[in-house]
Protein backbone atom coordinates (compact mmCIF):
# COMPACT_ATOMS: atom_id res chain seq x y z
CA UNK A 1 0.00 0.00 0.00
CA UNK A 2 3.01 2.53 0.73
CA UNK A 3 4.09 2.34 -2.82
CA UNK A 4 0.58 3.59 -4.13
CA UNK A 5 0.35 7.01 -5.57
CA UNK A 6 -0.80 9.30 -2.98
CA UNK A 7 -0.26 6.85 -0.05
CA UNK A 8 0.45 9.06 3.37
CA UNK A 9 -0.51 7.17 6.55
CA UNK A 10 -3.03 4.07 7.55
CA UNK A 11 -3.98 3.46 11.42
CA UNK A 12 -6.56 0.59 12.40
CA UNK A 13 -9.92 1.69 11.81
CA UNK A 14 -12.26 2.45 15.12
CA UNK A 15 -15.57 1.69 16.05
CA UNK A 16 -18.32 4.82 15.68
CA UNK A 17 -21.06 5.70 18.53
CA UNK A 18 -24.57 6.98 17.88
CA UNK A 19 -25.22 10.84 19.69
CA UNK A 20 -28.55 12.06 19.79
CA UNK A 21 -38.75 17.19 19.63
CA UNK A 22 -40.05 19.96 19.19
CA UNK A 23 -36.63 21.92 17.86
CA UNK A 24 -37.83 25.29 16.41
CA UNK A 25 -40.68 26.16 19.02
CA UNK A 26 -37.96 25.57 21.84
CA UNK A 27 -35.64 27.95 19.50
CA UNK A 28 -38.13 30.56 19.49
CA UNK A 29 -38.75 30.24 15.61
CA UNK A 30 -41.88 31.35 14.39
CA UNK A 31 -43.39 29.44 11.38
CA UNK A 32 -45.01 32.79 10.17
CA UNK A 33 -42.18 35.46 10.77
CA UNK A 34 -38.55 36.29 11.95
CA UNK A 35 -35.37 34.44 11.06
CA UNK A 36 -36.81 31.44 10.37
CA UNK A 37 -38.88 32.63 7.29
CA UNK A 38 -35.96 34.88 6.29
CA UNK A 39 -34.20 32.30 5.38
CA UNK A 40 -36.52 30.33 3.54
CA UNK A 41 -36.83 27.38 5.94
CA UNK A 42 -33.47 25.94 4.00
CA UNK A 43 -34.62 26.13 0.78
CA UNK A 44 -32.08 25.04 -2.11
CA UNK A 45 -29.46 23.13 0.43
CA UNK A 46 -28.32 20.06 0.65
CA UNK A 47 -27.68 18.76 3.61
CA UNK A 48 -25.75 15.64 3.96
CA UNK A 49 -26.26 13.07 7.54
CA UNK A 50 -24.11 10.59 7.78
CA UNK A 51 -25.43 7.78 10.28
CA UNK A 52 -27.82 4.62 10.31
CA UNK A 53 -29.47 5.07 6.98
CA UNK A 54 -33.44 6.51 6.86
CA UNK A 55 -36.61 5.05 6.53
CA UNK A 56 -37.89 6.85 3.06
CA UNK A 57 -41.38 6.32 3.43
CA UNK A 58 -41.16 8.17 6.57
CA UNK A 59 -43.75 11.10 5.87
CA UNK A 60 -40.91 13.44 7.35
CA UNK A 61 -39.53 12.65 3.80
CA UNK A 62 -41.93 12.59 1.46
CA UNK A 63 -42.16 14.95 -1.58
CA UNK A 64 -45.55 16.97 -1.19
CA UNK A 65 -44.55 18.85 -4.60
CA UNK A 66 -44.01 21.82 -2.86
CA UNK A 67 -40.18 20.60 -3.01
CA UNK A 68 -38.39 22.34 -6.07
CA UNK A 69 -35.24 19.68 -8.23
CA UNK A 70 -32.08 19.37 -6.11
CA UNK A 71 -29.47 22.07 -6.70
CA UNK A 72 -27.79 21.75 -10.33
CA UNK A 73 -24.90 20.64 -8.58
CA UNK A 74 -25.95 17.66 -6.87
CA UNK A 75 -23.95 14.61 -8.14
CA UNK A 76 -25.22 12.03 -5.71
CA UNK A 77 -27.30 9.05 -6.44
CA UNK A 78 -30.42 7.16 -5.14
CA UNK A 79 -29.02 4.11 -3.26
CA UNK A 80 -32.66 1.76 -3.14
CA UNK A 81 -33.45 -0.79 -4.78
CA UNK A 82 -36.68 0.99 -5.31
CA UNK A 83 -35.60 4.41 -7.06
CA UNK A 84 -38.91 5.83 -6.15
CA UNK A 85 -37.96 6.08 -2.48
CA UNK A 86 -36.51 9.10 -3.85
CA UNK A 87 -37.81 12.63 -4.76
CA UNK A 88 -36.62 16.14 -4.42
CA UNK A 89 -36.80 15.72 -0.56
CA UNK A 90 -34.83 12.91 -0.60
CA UNK A 91 -32.50 12.81 -3.15
CA UNK A 92 -30.38 10.47 -2.55
CA UNK A 93 -28.68 7.63 -0.26
CA UNK A 94 -26.40 5.48 -0.12
CA UNK A 95 -24.92 2.54 1.77
CA UNK A 96 -21.33 1.97 3.33
CA UNK A 97 -22.16 -0.92 5.07
CA UNK A 98 -22.84 -2.68 1.72
CA UNK A 99 -22.72 -1.24 -1.41
CA UNK A 100 -25.26 -3.66 -2.66
CA UNK A 101 -27.66 -2.92 0.04
CA UNK A 102 -30.09 -0.74 0.35
CA UNK A 103 -29.67 2.71 2.84
CA UNK A 104 -32.57 1.60 5.07
CA UNK A 105 -32.82 2.47 8.75
CA UNK A 106 -32.55 -0.55 11.68
CA UNK A 107 -31.95 1.13 14.30
CA UNK A 108 -34.21 4.36 14.10
CA UNK A 109 -31.18 7.15 14.99
CA UNK A 110 -30.39 8.21 11.11
CA UNK A 111 -34.10 8.54 10.39
CA UNK A 112 -34.55 10.53 14.18
CA UNK A 113 -31.49 13.13 13.06
CA UNK A 114 -32.65 13.84 9.54
CA UNK A 115 -35.79 14.72 10.18
CA UNK A 116 -34.74 17.49 13.27
CA UNK A 117 -32.38 18.45 10.43
CA UNK A 118 -34.59 19.10 7.76
CA UNK A 119 -37.63 16.82 8.35
CA UNK A 120 -41.21 17.86 6.62
CA UNK A 121 -44.04 19.61 8.61
CA UNK A 122 -46.41 16.41 9.24
CA UNK A 123 -49.60 17.57 11.56
CA UNK A 124 -50.98 15.76 14.35
CA UNK A 125 -47.39 14.23 14.99
CA UNK A 126 -47.73 12.69 18.94
CA UNK A 127 -45.41 10.73 21.18
CA UNK A 128 -47.90 7.84 23.12
CA UNK A 129 -50.43 10.24 22.57
CA UNK A 130 -49.19 13.41 24.10
CA UNK A 131 -47.94 16.46 23.01
CA UNK A 132 -50.12 16.79 19.58
CA UNK A 133 -48.93 19.13 16.83
CA UNK A 134 -47.44 19.79 13.79
CA UNK A 135 -43.40 18.47 13.75
CA UNK A 136 -40.81 19.80 11.63
CA UNK A 137 -36.92 19.78 11.01
CA UNK A 138 -35.42 22.65 11.37
CA UNK A 139 -34.77 23.04 7.49
CA UNK A 140 -38.22 22.29 6.39
CA UNK A 141 -37.49 22.69 2.57
CA UNK A 142 -33.75 21.56 2.48
CA UNK A 143 -32.91 18.57 0.51
CA UNK A 144 -31.49 15.27 2.12
CA UNK A 145 -28.56 13.10 1.24
CA UNK A 146 -28.44 9.93 3.14
CA UNK A 147 -24.94 8.35 3.97
CA UNK A 148 -25.38 4.76 5.99
CA UNK A 149 -22.41 3.85 7.27
CA UNK A 150 -21.08 0.38 8.92
CA UNK A 151 -20.17 1.50 12.37
CA UNK A 152 -15.91 2.45 11.84
CA UNK A 153 -14.72 5.08 11.27
CA UNK A 154 -13.20 3.94 7.82
CA UNK A 155 -16.89 3.80 6.70
CA UNK A 156 -17.62 7.44 8.21
CA UNK A 157 -14.26 8.92 6.41
CA UNK A 158 -15.75 6.93 3.26
CA UNK A 159 -19.11 8.52 3.73
CA UNK A 160 -17.80 11.88 4.51
CA UNK A 161 -15.54 12.25 1.12
CA UNK A 162 -18.33 11.13 -1.18
CA UNK A 163 -20.92 13.63 0.39
CA UNK A 164 -18.25 16.18 -0.68
CA UNK A 165 -18.14 14.70 -4.17
CA UNK A 166 -21.96 14.71 -3.77
CA UNK A 167 -21.81 18.53 -3.55
CA UNK A 168 -23.82 18.56 -0.48
CA UNK A 169 -23.92 22.11 1.50
CA UNK A 170 -23.95 21.17 5.31
CA UNK A 171 -23.08 17.64 6.41
CA UNK A 172 -24.98 16.55 9.96
CA UNK A 173 -22.84 14.16 12.53
CA UNK A 174 -24.18 12.65 15.26
CA UNK A 175 -21.37 10.74 16.07
CA UNK A 176 -18.24 10.37 17.91
CA UNK A 177 -15.50 8.02 19.19
CA UNK A 178 -14.10 9.64 22.43
CA UNK A 179 -11.26 12.19 22.49
CA UNK A 180 -7.94 12.06 19.80
CA UNK A 181 -5.00 13.85 19.07
CA UNK A 182 -6.75 15.84 15.66
CA UNK A 183 -3.07 14.44 14.12
CA UNK A 184 -4.62 10.85 15.09
CA UNK A 185 -8.45 11.90 14.60
CA UNK A 186 -9.78 10.39 11.52
CA UNK A 187 -12.86 11.99 12.00
CA UNK A 188 -11.41 15.53 12.42
CA UNK A 189 -9.52 14.94 9.58
CA UNK A 190 -12.26 14.28 7.52
CA UNK A 191 -14.49 17.18 8.26
CA UNK A 192 -11.62 19.60 7.66
CA UNK A 193 -11.59 18.09 4.32
CA UNK A 194 -15.37 18.97 4.01
CA UNK A 195 -14.52 22.44 5.48
CA UNK A 196 -11.96 23.22 2.98
CA UNK A 197 -14.62 22.68 0.22
CA UNK A 198 -16.74 25.43 1.80
CA UNK A 199 -19.65 22.57 3.77
CA UNK A 200 -20.69 23.92 6.88
CA UNK A 201 -20.46 20.40 9.40
CA UNK A 202 -22.36 20.31 12.21
CA UNK A 203 -21.28 17.51 14.66
CA UNK A 204 -22.59 16.09 18.32
CA UNK A 205 -20.92 16.95 21.60
CA UNK A 206 -21.61 13.05 22.68
CA UNK A 207 -23.67 11.04 25.28
CA UNK A 208 -21.58 12.21 28.08
CA UNK A 209 -21.83 15.20 30.84
CA UNK A 210 -22.27 17.49 32.56
CA UNK A 211 -18.80 16.73 33.97
CA UNK A 212 -15.72 17.97 33.06
CA UNK A 213 -13.81 16.95 30.68
CA UNK A 214 -16.57 14.90 28.42
CA UNK A 215 -16.88 17.17 25.20
CA UNK A 216 -16.06 14.96 21.92
CA UNK A 217 -15.75 16.23 18.64
CA UNK A 218 -14.17 19.96 19.69
CA UNK A 219 -11.64 20.55 16.84
CA UNK A 220 -12.37 24.40 15.84
CA UNK A 221 -13.46 23.59 12.26
CA UNK A 222 -16.53 21.48 13.74
CA UNK A 223 -19.88 23.39 15.23
CA UNK A 224 -20.27 21.11 17.73
CA UNK A 225 -23.32 21.15 19.68
CA UNK A 226 -24.10 19.95 23.00
CA UNK A 227 -27.44 18.57 24.33
CA UNK A 228 -29.19 21.09 26.38
CA UNK A 229 -33.18 20.32 28.73
CA UNK A 230 -36.26 21.09 27.14
CA UNK A 231 -39.43 22.23 28.87
CA UNK A 232 -41.44 18.72 27.99
CA UNK A 233 -42.97 16.06 30.06
CA UNK A 234 -44.58 12.68 29.29
CA UNK A 235 -46.42 13.22 32.31
CA UNK A 236 -48.13 10.17 34.23
CA UNK A 237 -49.93 9.95 37.60
CA UNK A 238 -49.61 6.86 40.49
CA UNK A 239 -52.24 6.26 42.25
CA UNK A 240 -51.52 4.21 45.15
CA UNK A 241 -53.59 1.34 47.28
CA UNK A 242 -54.74 4.36 50.36
CA UNK A 243 -55.84 6.76 47.45
CA UNK A 244 -52.77 8.92 47.30
CA UNK A 245 -52.45 10.10 43.66
CA UNK A 246 -48.73 11.13 42.64
CA UNK A 247 -47.96 13.10 39.77
CA UNK A 248 -44.57 12.47 37.73
CA UNK A 249 -42.82 10.87 33.90
CA UNK A 250 -43.04 7.73 32.61
CA UNK A 251 -42.61 6.06 29.39
CA UNK A 252 -45.40 3.74 30.31
CA UNK A 253 -48.74 5.14 29.23
CA UNK A 254 -52.32 3.92 30.21
CA UNK A 255 -52.80 3.21 26.48
CA UNK A 256 -49.82 0.72 26.46
CA UNK A 257 -49.39 -0.46 29.57
CA UNK A 258 -51.87 -2.78 32.33
CA UNK A 259 -53.02 -0.13 34.62
CA UNK A 260 -55.84 -2.05 36.07
CA UNK A 261 -53.50 -4.78 37.82
CA UNK A 262 -52.26 -2.98 41.21
CA UNK A 263 -48.40 -3.67 41.10
CA UNK A 264 -45.92 -3.41 44.54
CA UNK A 265 -44.67 -0.30 45.14
CA UNK A 266 -41.79 -0.46 47.06
CA UNK A 267 -39.10 1.96 48.83
CA UNK A 268 -35.80 2.05 47.28
CA UNK A 269 -34.27 0.18 49.76
CA UNK A 270 -32.37 -3.55 50.55
CA UNK A 271 -34.81 -6.26 50.91
CA UNK A 272 -33.81 -6.19 54.18
CA UNK A 273 -34.71 -2.89 54.81
CA UNK A 274 -38.37 -3.05 53.52
CA UNK A 275 -41.00 -2.06 56.16
CA UNK A 276 -44.33 -1.58 54.39
CA UNK A 277 -45.82 -2.59 50.79
CA UNK A 278 -48.23 -0.37 49.01
CA UNK A 279 -50.47 -1.35 46.07
CA UNK A 280 -50.07 1.28 43.32
CA UNK A 281 -51.21 1.69 39.33
CA UNK A 282 -50.66 3.98 36.58
CA UNK A 283 -53.43 5.68 35.02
Amino acid sequence: MESLEGFLMARPSRKITFFTTYIPNFQGLSRWDGLWVDSNMGAGVIIGVVDSGITPRHASFMDDSSMPPPPTKWKGTCGFSNKTFCNNKLIGAISFDDPHADPNDHKGHGTHVAGIAAGNFVANASVLGLAKGTASGVAPKAHLAIYSWGHTLAAIAAAIDRAIQDGVDILSLSLGHGTHLFADDDFAIATFGAVKKNIFVSIATGNSGPFRETVENGAPWQLTVGASNHDRRIVATVRLGNGVELEGQSRYQPSTSHTTTRVPCLPRARRSQWHFRLQAKLF
